[in-house]
């Protein structure tokens, strides 16, 4: 089980998200946008960091960079509806990402996990 914070502007699909990933057994911590999100990170640790990119004001690459600064090992999912061409400048600014395509599912969650596990092992 982990500690995930999961940020996500959209109040209907954040909650379905949280609710997939309380399912798979991990405790999730919500935010709706980057600030409340870093608020959280000073306030307490957390094992992964899932991400909506098209954040208001603090972007999801931003809060991503703010995220490592603090803690340079830190996991990171973006939740994405764009195409993967933008995701390379992503990845090159936030090395070892993984992207889950919006809209996505348990075993697309899942599968986001685990490949960020896999990652970690390398």
């Amino acid at each position: 089980s982990r500690r995930i914070l999961l940020v996500e502007d959209d109040a209907l699909i954040r909650m379905a998200t949280a609710d997939m990933l309380t399912d798979l057994g991990h405790k999730v911590i919500e935010a709706g946008d980057g600030t409340q999100a870093l608020a959280l990170l000073e306030a307490q640790t957390v094992d992964v960091l899932i991400t909506d990119i098209g954040l208001p004001g603090i972007s999801g690459t931003e809060l991503a960079k703010a995220a490592r600064a603090g803690n340079a090992s830190l996991p990171v999912i973006f939740a994405t509806g764009v195409t993967p061409s933008a995701n390379d400048e992503i990845s090159a600014a936030i090395p070892g990402a993984v992207f889950l395509h919006k809209p996505y599912s348990i075993p697309g969650l899942t599968e986001a996990i685990a490949t960020l596990d896999n990652r970690r092992s390398d």
